[in-house]
């Protein structure tokens, strides 16, 4: 799948999780942001994807020694991007005249964005013809479904509207992340105990 996909699905699934996990308000620029990187970081083993072209220095060398879709398409390379974040951040609140952490809950918060996201572009890679290896370094590619037939190819026109779906899906995720679950689940089936308990 190419990078706008990749986007659009990382962030519907992450304003879909962090609102399981009761975290209101996810719409913040910073959040949405940290959720389109951690969609489009995977590709840095490609040098001609958006952010291979950014970090050509380093998408280079990964292609050559590991290939497209291996360590950073799997759950070892989730696991490394989301510690090298985590860590990356913390490191940024130790400079003086810089205080990230006054922004509240945030940091938490792009560390939870990204992760989601970064799982969000291994999970919709399975649906790809060539899949994603998950379990590296076993080579094994995971796909979803397993008829090859029913896996489009990235950039295919089947794509376009798989884009589209998720941006339909992200517009319905929106009141979702402003409002809850509860808050959402009671708006829409608008009874009058439920329209009683939003007023509590």
């Amino acid at each position: 799948m190419l990078a706008p996909t990749h986007s659009v699905f990382g962030i519907f699934l992450t304003l879909i999780i962090l609102a399981v996990f009761g975290v209101q308000w996810s719409l913040h620029w910073t959040i949405i942001f940290f959720a389109i990187l951690g969609a489009i970081i995977p590709d840095i083993d490609h040098p001609k994807s958006i952010i291979g072209r950014i970090f050509y220095l380093i998408s280079v060398p990964l292609e050559r020694k590991y290939g497209h879709r291996t360590i950073t398409h799997s759950f070892v390379g989730w696991a490394i991007a989301t510690v090298l974040l985590a860590v990356i951040i913390g490191l940024i609140s130790f400079i003086p005249y810089i205080s990230i952490w006054g922004w509240s809950e945030l940091p938490i918060r792009w560390i939870a964005a990204f992760s989601i996201s970064y799982l969000s572009h291994l999970i919709l890679d399975m649906f790809n013809r060539r899949g994603s290896q998950m379990f590296w370094p076993d080579t094994g590619r995971d796909v979803i479904p397993r008829n090859p037939k029913f896996r489009p190819e990235s950039g295919a026109q089947v794509e376009v509207l798989i884009f589209f779906i998720l941006l339909g899906l992200v517009f319905l995720a929106l009141p979702i992340s402003k409002y809850g679950i509860g808050s959402s689940l009671r708006w829409l089936l608008a009874t009058p105990g439920s329209a009683i308990e939003e007023f509590k």
